[in-house]
C-alpha cells in the first residue's frame, strides 16, 4: 500500500482511515476500486464503531480528521469506546447532522468531543445548534400564522 494508493482510495470516497487500511487495499486488489474491506465488525462512527479492525499506519487517531485527513481540531469520543477519533471543524459540523446507520434517529454519531484543553463537551456547545430543517421552519411558520389568525 503506497501513499499514492491511499490518496486514490480517499479520492474514491473512503475516509482517510479506511483509505489507509490494508484490509481495504487487499479487497481493492481483488474486487476493484468499489470494493468493501470485508471486515463486517469494522466501521467508523457512522456505523457506531471506532474502526476496531483497522490495520494500517495510523497509530494516533486523534491527530488527523478521520474523514479527510486534515489536522484535527477536536477528538470525537465514540459511544462505548475508549478510542477517540480526530475531527476537523468542517467534519464536526457535518457530524451534527447525521445519525448512525442502525439507530432510531435519536442518537447522534458523535455525542461528545474533547477540546484541545481536554474538556469533554457536546458538539453544539462548540458550534452552536445546527440550523433548523425546512420542515421545522414550515411547522414554526404554521404555528405563528395560526396564533396570529386566532385558529
Amino acid at each position: 500500500m503506497t501513499p499514492a494508493e491511499i490518496a486514490l482510495a480517499a479520492a474514491d470516497g473512503y475516509s482517510v482511515v479506511c483509505a489507509s487500511c490494508r484490509h481495504l487495499h487487499r479487497a481493492r486488489a481483488i474486487q476493484g476500486k468499489a470494493a468493501q474491506c470485508g471486515q463486517p465488525a469494522c466501521g467508523g462512527p457512522l456505523a457506531g464503531r471506532d474502526f476496531p479492525e483497522y490495520d494500517g499506519p495510523i497509530t494516533d487517531f486523534t491527530r488527523w480528521c478521520f474523514v479527510c485527513g486534515e489536522s484535527s481540531a477536536f477528538a470525537a469520543v465514540v459511544r462505548g469506546s475508549d478510542r477517540a477519533l480526530g475531527l476537523c471543524k468542517e467534519h464536526l459540523r457535518f457530524m451534527q447532522h447525521v445519525r448512525p446507520v442502525h439507530s432510531d434517529g435519536s442518537e447522534r454519531v458523535i455525542e461528545e468531543v474533547k477540546t484541545p484543553d481536554g474538556r469533554l463537551v457536546r458538539p453544539d456547545q462548540l458550534l452552536g445548534k445546527p440550523p433548523r430543517s425546512l420542515v421545522q421552519e414550515i411547522v414554526k411558520a404554521e404555528r405563528e400564522f395560526a396564533e396570529r389568525d386566532g385558529s
